[in-house]
């Protein structure tokens, strides 16, 4: 890169102090060589570029620039009157150091370029912009650029700079197409030399070849056509294709021949198989010509066959996991579905379909699939889908979200992956859609039983501790103290028991419970032993297992926040549980006195979230707080035939 001048104060550096750039300069002359357009004639695809970005910019020069080895070579040029200029007074060869746009609004006052003859002289230059011609692997070839006499304090506008980065790309285009005419031309010339070798090299062909006679005898044949046939030279010569043909292909290859002869057409293709001399079939792939004399009678037949079987089994390959495919999405519950971005049309298979509730001959647009989107879900799906259609790089996405199904709320996830254009546009999005609803509400059910377990737990430490408070205030002696304290224990893993049915199936497994029996056996742990702070109320009622389990559990939840904030915190505490029946409905009041000052929560815990949603839910009834200064008042109104399940 010596050609090349120190990097301005905007351009990266590397540690050494070097241009911190992905290329060197070798690499870009090399890459400019292979273009061969240096010191070519002036061209008009050239010469019209420059003419429109001058005039677009409204600049008296514009220049199509290529920096060669020791100088700046132009292509096309306005208001130039020359070919080339020496690389020391070049511009354009700082632009090669950045990316984008160069800009200098007055040379006269950039450092680098003050004192630059083509500014210093009379009349000289003030204004620059110049835009990258870079190639596909990002080697700077050159400049697009436009000169002014007169500084230009505001530069250019948005839509001058996009019109000049525009133009830019247009003449790597025509660079690319004068290299691809350039190849075009070679491959012709190739083509040719190729066809007068053709007699030479028959037999070193890697596709069989053969002439055929008219009769179908085959005339000659290559080694090549000898071994996908499987026969020896000497037996083809002696045989016609009819003979070697399988039979369910031979209608089709009879019918084209005689198109040839008739004239109907000049050649034909067509995939056949034959039988080998040892048996079986080979697929080839067979392309026929005819011959014609110079009075344009048919001569001999030429025949161009490749040998295709690999080809074939890979489609049969193809064609088999295409069906487990199928059946995999089957099995999954799975759906696919595509959108094209440029015509907003949604392709969905049956299964996607079904997914959303459409019938499979409904063809849902975009607006009917955005309905069906939950509305809590619906605003962060549209935001995820509109960072894929603007982000080039974002395409391979998932998405989780619910939707609205005639049959009730689903859960969906989403996989999808983008097709994009060369320039990053959006083209096509396609994927899968899989019901997860079950594993939702799973993930939904373990998370409930993680909570329950945590609030457990610390139930149990909290109640353990208030138990050893409460005995130690009683016991006369350590002896006494572990007596009481293993009763109370034993009591407490008693009253585990029976809530144990409202969240496992262990509640069918027992028998009905009458209920002052159960109030006793879940409130026995909490109690002191030397006061009565308990009373019950009520007639005698039996509750089945089901319920009871529910019921113990709601009760549980009541002792342990009266054992840490309620009456029973404290020795002088009461607790009265009253029921009574009045037809087909239950009243149980649990009422506190005597405890500590009563302050209601700022908000309701997950304790007593549970034990509202087993009244209202499993037990079907209404629970009712009452924070009364003198102590809680807590009132369940149940109803009769859920307590007998």
């Amino acid at each position: 890169m010596a050609d090349l001048p120190c990097a301005p104060a905007s351009v990266r550096l590397a540690e050494d102090g070097s241009q911190d750039v992905p290329w060197t300069e070798a690499d870009r002359l090399a890459a400019l060589s292979r273009y061969a357009i240096l010191d070519t004639p002036r061209e008009a695809a050239f010469d019209n570029i420059a003419q429109l970005a001058a005039e677009i910019c409204e600049a008296p020069i514009a220049v199509v620039n290529l920096i060669a080895g020791g100088r700046q070579w132009f292509k096309a040029e306005v208001g130039i009157g020359a070919r080339e200029l020496p690389l020391e007074v070049s511009i354009c060869r700082h632009a090669l150091l950045q990316t984008g746009l160069l800009i200098v609004p007055d040379l006269s006052q950039d450092c680098r370029f003050e004192c630059n003859p083509l500014v210093t002289q009379a009349g000289g230059l003030r204004f620059y912009a110049g835009a990258l011609l870079e190639t596909s692997e990002g080697l700077p070839l050159g400049t697009m650029c436009i000169l002014d006499t007169k500084p230009r304090p505001d530069g250019l506008t948005a839509q001058q700079q996009r019109l000049l980065q525009g133009l830019a790309r247009q003449v790597m285009s025509e660079l690319e197409l004068r290299r691809a005419l350039a190849e075009r031309d070679a491959q012709v010339v190739r083509a040719q030399a190729s066809e007068t070798r053709f007699r030479a090299v028959f037999d070193q062909a890697a596709v069989g070849m053969a002439r055929v006679a008219l009769d179908g005898r085959f005339l000659e044949v290559n080694d090549r056509f000898c071994a996908i046939t499987g026969y020896a030279r000497e037996d083809l010569t002696h045989t016609d294709f009819l003979q070697i043909t399988h039979p369910d292909d031979l209608a089709p290859d009879c019918a084209q021949v005689e198109q040839l002869l008739a004239g109907e057409i000049d050649s034909y293709s067509l995939e056949k198989r034959y039988v080998p001399q040892s048996g079986g079939s080979v697929w080839v792939n067979l392309t026929g010509s005819l011959v014609r004399d110079a009075e344009g009678c048919p001569e001999v037949f030429l025949a161009v066959i490749e040998d295709i079987s690999v080809r074939k089994a890979a489609e049969e390959e193809l064609l088999r996991n295409k069906r487990q495919l199928r059946l995999a999405l089957e099995a999954g519950q799975a759906g696919t579905w595509s959108w094209d971005a440029t015509t907003g049309v949604l392709d969905w298979d049956e299964r996607t379909h079904t997914l959303y509730g459409f019938t499979p001959e409904e063809q849902p647009g975009f607006a009917a699939w955005r309905e069906r989107v939950h509305a809590g879900d619906r605003e962060a799906v549209l935001a995820r889908l509109d960072r894929i259609v603007r982000t080039p790089g974002d395409d391979d996405w998932r998405l989780e979200y619910r939707v609205l199904h005639p049959e009730g709320e689903r859960w969906l996830l989403m996989l999808g992956h983008a097709e994009r254009s060369a320039d990053g546009r959006l083209l096509l999005t396609r994927g899968l859609k899989i019901d997860i609803t079950e594993r939702k509400r799973v993930e939904q059910g373990r998370q409930l039983l993680v909570r329950e377990l945590d609030h457990r737990v610390k139930n149990l430490f909290a109640v353990t501790s208030g138990m050893i408070r409460m005995t130690a205030r009683t016991a006369q002696s350590p002896r006494e103290m572990a007596d009481s304290l293993s009763g109370r224990l034993a009591a407490l893993g008693k009253a585990h028991s029976l809530i144990q049915g409202a969240v496992s199936d262990d509640a069918v497994r027992r028998e009905r419970v009458v209920l002052h029996d159960l109030v006793t056996t879940v409130l026995a742990p909490h109690l002191s032993d030397t006061t009565d702070q308990l009373r019950l109320k009520g007639p005698a009622l039996q509750v089945g297992p089901q319920a009871a389990a529910n019921l113990a559990l709601v009760l549980h939840e009541l002792a342990t926040n009266s054992v840490k904030y309620g009456a029973l915190s404290t020795p002088k505490g009461k607790l009265k549980v009253a029921w009574q029946v009045s037809g087909e409905q239950v009243t149980l009041a649990w009422s506190e006195r005597g405890g500590p000052e009563v302050i209601p929560p700022a908000e309701e815990g997950f304790g007593s979230k549970l034990a509202r949603q087993l009244v209202c839910g499993a037990l079907g009834g209404d629970l009712d707080c009452e924070w009364r200064a003198k102590g809680l008042l807590l009132t369940l109104t149940l109803r009769l035939d859920p307590l007998r399940i």
